[in-house]
């Protein structure tokens, strides 16, 4: 299965990369060409020619490239669609419940048809649509029907370095555009209360979340317990977070693989070991056992990655049937072959990405590992089994880790030693404690445990956290070292299986070559004397960089969450090798570097950052001659009235500015002739000095 699964990744990837850069691939004109070759070399392999037989499995490869190239874009075509520019009628149908957002109603669901000037033309596609906060907005549910008058836009990300690639997350996700529909722009057309089998779910869910409520879990016993058992993270808050991803247990609080196993584990020794010489009952109760995890998975709200993660179990599952032999890398293949042929955007998933090298570390390295010392003693031998799974993981999945987080928890090793075992008993005693409702006297009881054992958990890891060294940060990883890193771990498994002195050769070889690009990835990526505007709308900031790696960040406004803008900009920081930037909120005066409301100096730069209508009033002889002219959000003025008391080469307009302010600014810095640009429509912007 791997001389499957290899050729179809690659043209799944090879799909992607023509996605990405805008290139259209005519998959029709390939039939024919396709075509002819395989009836070619299946000629050649039945004429018996033996010198020829590699042709045959040339054919199978590229036919299961061509087989990732056309799925890839079947998917995309799902998605992909080519709404108007200018604002148009929709028909919406919620099919989620709306979520409240601090300045708007975000309401995911289906556009069935659109209305123009020639009639109703079909979309039939999911999107994301925000209404403005008002009475009608907030009493929305799901199953509302709307008519909304929108500009629908295909998802698209703010522009800024590194960040992270939201449009293609929605994307990924099924959504085809996003919108703002404003007060007295939609009405409520009806209401259905038709529930697809993923609607059914998540009502399940909630009310399983309910009972948790009312069992008495709450505040960060209940979001943990939510997240770790049905998936729900909504509630958990960002020291939770912080906590478990310093301390290297984040991917507890991901319901995927590991949560899935634990379960599959329990219901495996409850129905399946017991009769595992029984053939007959063997299959009813592999059956049973795929069954139960489909349940866990529909309790849960069929989320992406519980799917995932019990369609790899369920194909697992099936090794059962054949008694003595192993899981292996060839079942680990097949599962991965049949989840791509299902969804093909799987594959650019970081979960999938993570939970398949985990699983392949796990086959591969863990037996070796475990082999090098035997325990007799029960309790030794599992407790050493337990540390050479999480070795083995660990050592499978810190390349995918580093290049996405270019972050690596020290302690992560510790604590998954630690904490794991208490994730399985969490997950085993809420099975318990859910089998347990017509009981509620011994439910209440099983629930009181339950909350104990999570709270031990935090109160352990928030200990862990206080550690030196918890955790080695500003690490980056290109996608090209991870592919050394990954080939240099397969030629290490092959010399120390063969030990073949060839092999060491080109493990010497492969180093080489790695640092080689390491050092000039370097030398390309380093910082240089340069400001940057970036695109955070609701705030607005100035970065000052230096070519020593030091960097200010001058905040504009109210509200500022330091914590929001290192997840955003980390990747790109960690490129640069920046040490961790200066935040100016108040006036401040260096060596380098002047900022005095609204004046800043940088670089023998001057910046007039606007942020008030204090200038409305002012009038000067001569207007203040500067380089930039920042406005944000702030300024509710004209520009003729900045013109009377600045003069700036260009006016940067801030992503922070609403839509009809920034186009009248836009209107008078073309009617003035004053060079501009607008954040929010070009993204970042970066001025070298």
């Amino acid at each position: 299965m791997l001389r499957l699964v290899i050729p179809l990744i690659l043209g799944i990837v090879a799909g992607y990369a023509l996605f990405v850069h805008g290139n259209q691939l005519l998959f029709s004109s390939l039939i024919p060409f396709l075509a002819g070759y395989v009836i070619v070399v299946c000629c050649l392999w039945l004429s018996h020619r033996y010198a020829l037989r590699w042709l045959f499995g040339v054919a199978i490869s590229l036919f299961f490239v061509w087989t990732g190239l056309w799925l890839f874009q079947q998917e995309v075509r799902k998605v992909v669609f080519d709404f108007p520019d200018e604002e148009t009628v929709y028909y919406f149908c919620l099919t989620e419940e709306p979520e409240r957002k601090a300045h708007s109603v975000l309401c995911k669901g289906y556009l069935p048809v659109g209305k123009d000037s020639v009639g109703e033309f079909a979309v039939e596609r999911h999107v994301l649509l925000y209404l403005a906060v008002d009475s009608l907005s907030s009493s929305l549910v799901r199953g509302d029907e709307l008519w909304i008058s929108a500009r629908l836009r295909p998802p698209s990300n703010r522009g800024n370095p590194d960040e992270f690639d939201y449009a293609w997350y929605l994307f990924r996700c099924g959504i085809s555009g996003t919108g703002f529909a404003a007060s007295g722009k939609w009405q409520l057309a009806g209401h259905s209360d038709t529930r697809t089998l993923f609607q059914i779910a998540s009502d399940v869910r909630g009310k399983v979340l309910e009972l948790y409520r009312r069992l008495g879990f709450k505040g960060e016993t209940f979001a943990v317990l939510a997240a770790v058992t049905l998936g729900y993270k909504q509630e958990l808050s960002e020291e939770i977070r912080s906590t478990y991803a310093s301390t290297g247990a984040s991917h507890i609080l991901a319901l995927s693989g590991l949560h899935i196993g634990f379960l599959y584990l329990l219901f495996y020794y409850l129905l399946v070991r017991p009769v595992r010489h029984r053939p007959g009952i063997r299959v009813a109760g592999v059956l049973v056992l795929i069954l139960l995890l489909w349940g866990f998975a529909f309790l849960t709200g069929l989320s992406p990655s519980v799917v995932r993660s019990v369609g790899m179990f369920s194909l697992l599952s099936l090794s059962l049937l054949f008694p003595g032999q192993a899981i292996s890398l060839n079942t680990w293949a097949a599962a991965g072959f049949l989840m791509l042929l299902f969804r093909p955007f799987w594959l650019m998933d970081v979960g999938f990405q993570l939970s398949f090298s985990a699983v392949a570390a796990i086959l591969c390295i863990q037996p070796w590992l475990y082999g090098k010392w035997r325990i007799k003693n029960p309790v030794g031998s599992y407790l050493w089994g337990l540390t050479t799974v999480s070795v083995a993981a660990q050592i499978g999945t810190f390349p995918l880790i580093l290049y996405y987080f270019s972050r690596f928890p020290l302690w992560g090793l510790l604590t998954n030693l630690l904490v794991v075992p208490m994730v399985s008993l969490w997950i085993w005693t809420a099975a318990g404690m859910l089998l347990l409702t017509p009981f509620p006297g011994l439910q209440q009881w099983v629930a009181a445990g339950l909350g104990e054992l999570i709270g031990f958990t935090h109160r352990l890891l928030s200990g862990i956290e206080q550690w030196p060294l918890v955790v080695w940060e500003q690490i980056r990883m290109t996608l090209p070292e991870v592919v050394f890193c990954y080939l240099l771990l397969f030629l290490i498994g092959w010399y120390v299986a063969g030990r073949r002195f060839s092999v060491l050769r080109n493990m010497l070889i492969l180093s080489l070559c790695w640092v080689c690009f390491h050092f000039w990835e370097r030398h390309r990526n380093h910082a240089e004397n340069s400001l940057l505007f970036y695109h955070l709308s609701p705030e607005s900031a100035v970065h000052c960089i230096s070519s020593g790696g030091d960097s200010w960040v001058v905040l504009v406004g109210a509200g500022w969450d330091e914590g929001r803008m290192k997840r955003m900009l980390d990747r790109y920081w960690s490129r640069l090798r920046l040490s961790p930037p200066q935040f100016l909120y108040e006036a401040y005066c260096g060596e380098e570097i002047c900022w005095q409301d609204p004046l800043l100096h940088y670089g023998g730069r001057s910046i007039v950052v606007v942020r008030e209508d204090r200038w409305r009033s002012m009038r000067r002889a001569e207007p203040y001659a500067a380089d930039y002219l920042y406005i944000s959000a702030g300024y509710t003025g004209t520009l003729e009235e900045l013109l009377r008391v600045f003069r700036a080469e260009i006016v940067i307009l801030d992503a922070s500015l609403p839509e009809y302010r920034l186009q009248r600014l836009i209107t008078a810095c073309e009617t003035y002739g004053v060079e501009y640009v607008a954040i929010s429509r070009k993204g970042s912007l970066r001025i070298a000095l």
